[in-house]
């Protein structure tokens, strides 16, 4: 998207190039035509002359309008994308220093939890230790797969935020990144839109679906 932009306005410049010279060569002949050596020319050549300046002039004026349109409209596009990658950061940033943490720390706890009930039943006959331990397996790769499930709806998101910025139905993210605009190496992880669910929480549904699986 960018870069056809760029493309555009570098052709414009060009094609302004061109009608000005053409426009000087227009003048040159016709300040010649009016030399005393040259009045016998008909008059008919000199209205035509005449138009062509015209014409050239419009044209010129033209593409000059359309180069401040396209540079108006980049500029807009980039502010867009400048505040939608500052948003991102703050996201990303919220993500390192508060959600991140605060999941390694349930993690942990919830690790413990199911270390404890382990222990609890381990010498309980009635308990088959086996089938406990492939239950919190399992919970364990469901959490797992659901917050990856979670990190491509964010994804997504974040494409469907970039596209309705866009003028152009050809935009992707390789123009996107062609644009001089800072982005995180060390941070590049997509923001989630709300935090996870309480431990409590957690720990309830997970306490809830062991009583249905041992039913």
């Amino acid at each position: 998207m960018s870069q056809s932009l760029f493309e555009e306005l570098q052709a414009i410049q060009n094609e302004n190039i061109a009608l000005y010279q053409q426009l000087s060569n227009l003048k040159k002949q016709k300040s010649k035509q009016d030399t005393p050596a040259d009045q016998t020319e008909n008059d008919e050549s000199n209205i035509q002359l005449k138009n062509q300046i015209e014409s050239i002039q419009a044209q010129q004026k033209h593409e000059e309008a359309n180069r401040a349109a396209a540079k108006k409209n980049l500029q807009e596009v980039t502010k867009k994308l400048q505040q939608l990658q500052k948003e991102v950061d703050e996201r990303n940033n919220i993500i390192r220093n508060k959600l991140l943490p605060q999941m390694k720390e349930e993690e942990e706890k919830t690790d413990q939890y199911y270390k404890e009930i382990i222990e609890k039943y381990r010498n309980d006959p009635s308990v088959d230790i086996e089938r406990l331990q492939n239950l919190i397996s399992q919970i364990k790769q469901k959490s797992l797969e659901a917050f990856q499930s979670q990190e491509e709806i964010e994804k997504l998101t974040r494409l469907i935020s970039i596209n309705q910025i866009s003028p152009s139905d050809n935009s992707d993210e390789s123009n996107i990144n062609s644009l001089d605009i800072p982005y995180n190496q060390e941070n590049p992880i997509p923001y989630l839109s709300h935090e996870p669910q309480s431990l409590d929480a957690a720990r309830t549904k997970r306490r809830v679906s062991f009583k249905l699986e041992s039913s």
